[in-house]
């Protein structure tokens, strides 16, 4: 695990209720460092962590 490296757990609602009558969702957010505010410098912080998981995604 990274020096920078943090979860966030939050539940927004209530929601509409569901067909399994739910109406609350637990939302995990990753937090990360970066050294500057740019929508290229996320994508590629993100595409380089979770590659293999699109990888895999793309091949099923």
């Amino acid at each position: 695990m990274d020096l920078y490296y943090y979860w966030s757990l939050d539940f927004i609602g209530p929601l509409f209720v569901t067909l399994y009558r739910t109406k609350y969702m637990l939302v995990m957010i990753e937090l990360m460092a970066l050294p500057q505010n740019s929508s290229k410098l996320i994508a590629m912080n993100f595409l380089i962590k979770y590659w293999h998981i699109l990888e895999d995604m793309l091949k099923s």
